[in-house]
């Protein structure tokens, strides 16, 4: 059984609670996120900052200046274990309306998970068989 240790990417860019809503913005977009963590400073998940939030505030027009990650991230995050299967995961995923999950060990961030790997996984797998 494959552990979605195995596929997630480790090297998750993160902000702090303070950071401001300004600089997510730029984050997402010029590195073409649709989300990122919201960690505090043992690595801990303190919620996440969706392009679906932003969009919200933005939407809203929402005064930006001294909003922070803190004040409009998502708390109750979808997490899974780091030891969880891969079948667990895609079950979860093509059962709602997520792009990604977090993944986490004992409430620290290790990774995240998304459609996007998950379907380069099983391609890849593919291919090996095929060849």
């Amino acid at each position: 059984m494959v552990k979605i240790k195995e596929i997630m990417t480790r090297n998750v860019i993160t902000v702090k609670p303070d950071t401001s809503v300004e600089v997510i913005i730029k984050i997402l977009t010029v590195r073409k996120l649709t989300g990122i963590p919201v960690v505090d400073d043992d690595n801990t998940l303190l919620g996440i900052v969706s392009e679906k939030d932003l969009l919200g505030l933005l939407f809203k027009h929402e005064k930006l200046e001294n909003m922070k990650a803190a004040d409009y991230m998502t708390r109750d995050v979808e997490s899974f274990d780091i030891e969880d299967s891969l079948e667990h995961v895609c079950t979860f995923l093509l059962d709602q309306a997520f792009r990604r999950v977090t993944v986490v060990s004992e409430g620290k961030l290790m990774g995240i998970i998304s459609r996007t790997d998950i379907i380069a996984y099983i391609y890849r797998e593919y291919v090996k068989k095929k060849s």
